[in-house]
């Protein structure tokens, strides 16, 4: 009878497992989930393993093999109650595939499968979506103290601030809110929300 039970709950839980896109390969009990689920273009990826509560992940490595992606960890036998993420990467738009094993060893303990969306393309000229990506920390060399930083994601929306000082010296901050590409004559522009951020004066 105990048999029996044990061979339900099990059935029970593989299902669980493959309906959620959870593969335990070799029945360690460790599942590999993606995040995002959709990933887009050269959106950041990431592997969500999660072992049994007797294991403590530690010193994962990714290598990739065309579009397999092979994540190898390290473990201690000791109580553990966490999920252990692993970037991928960012990847052009495809299937993947992403194996999880321990200690280099050739036994699988799970599997994952996913698909990267091809970047947004604009329909028109000059197009609303920008052919590179803006992501990064400007400056001029010559121009200490002052700077822009930006983010774009992979819906292409930007976040930026840019930090400059007023004419008494003071501090300020321009923050740009979510917003929109837009086609000009010639050229994309990109607007939004901008507020002003300063420095309180000292008392």
């Amino acid at each position: 009878m105990r048999k029996s039970a044990s061979r339900t709950v099990a059935t029970m839980l593989s299902a669980i497992g493959s309906a959620s896109g959870l593969v335990d390969a070799a029945g360690f009990g460790t599942t590999v989930e993606i995040i995002p689920t959709n990933p887009r273009y050269l959106e950041p990826v990431y592997a969500r393993i999660d072992s049994p509560i007797s294991e403590c992940l530690y010193g994962a490595q990714a290598t990739m093999t065309d579009n397999v992606i092979d994540i190898s960890y390290r473990m201690l036998p000791e109580l553990c109650m966490y999920t252990y993420d692993v970037e991928l990467g960012r990847l052009p738009a495809g299937d993947y595939k992403v194996t999880v094993r321990r200690d280099s060893s050739d036994c699988v303990a799970a599997t994952a499968e996913f698909t990267v969306a091809p970047a947004l393309q604009s329909e028109a000229y000059p197009g609303t979506v920008p052919a590179v990506n803006c992501s990064d920390l400007w400056w001029n060399p010559s121009d200490s103290g002052r700077g822009i930083s930006i983010i774009q994601g992979p819906t292409n929306v930007l976040v930026a601030v840019w930090f400059i000082y007023d004419q008494t010296g003071r501090p300020v901050w321009y923050t740009l809110g979510p917003g929109q590409w837009n086609r000009t004559d010639y050229y994309s522009a990109y607007s939004g929300p901008i507020y002003r951020t300063t420095v309180p004066v000292p008392c």
